[in-house]
């Protein structure tokens, strides 16, 4: 493993461990102090987890074939997100149905399909080690999708134009680092 992926790896182990910590804390109101540190143990057991496995991959003279497995897993996984997505952005409703139980309506429908996108970007930026691509897609996408939903369906909450802006911004940079191969 590259010290880049193992970089990647323990920054992607920490965002969970500080998610889960933060919605531990989160919950400091509805829920016991005992139960508080579960979660703030949970994201700091996450992390040290994490940081050991990428430390045993570099280590381990089989880590090449570990990362042949895991190559062929995120492919998998990539899959299966880009499915999903799809499924979300073309029939929220019904996934919303088969999911949760209930049919995704109206803002509802607007949010599964944000993150639709969100899911495709991720199975693009997953399958073959893709992650500028996937970033182009989902920005741009979503700068499309959010400016229709201001223009053509009136939604007009107070972060929607901001939103806008700043994922063309984004898709711009991004477009400019793919078609200039800043980033591999």
């Amino acid at each position: 493993m590259s010290l880049k992926h193992a970089i990647s790896t323990i920054a992607v182990a920490a965002t969970l461990g500080v998610l889960i910590s933060s919605t531990a804390l989160a919950e400091n109101a509805i829920t016991a102090p005992a139960t508080k540190s579960i979660g703030t143990a949970t994201g700091l057991r996450l992390l040290s987890a994490a940081s050991v496995l990428v430390l045993q991959c570099r280590l381990d003279p089989r880590s090449e074939r570990r990362i042949g497995v895991m190559n062929r897993a995120l492919a998998v996984a990539a899959i299966g997100e880009i499915v999903t997505g799809l499924a979300l952005v073309a029939i929220p409703a019904l996934v919303g149905e088969l999911l949760l139980g209930e049919a995704l309506v109206g803002v509802a429908a607007a949010a599964a399909r944000v993150a639709g996108l969100a899911l495709i970007g991720l199975g693009i930026a997953c399958w073959r080690s893709r992650p500028l691509e996937g970033m182009l897609f989902y920005s741009a996408l979503v700068a499309l999708y959010l400016a229709y939903l201001g223009l053509a369906h009136g939604l007009t909450g107070v972060l929607l134009w901001p939103a806008v802006v700043l994922h063309f911004v984004l898709s711009i940079l991004l477009a400019r680092a793919w078609r200039g191969g800043a980033i591999e």
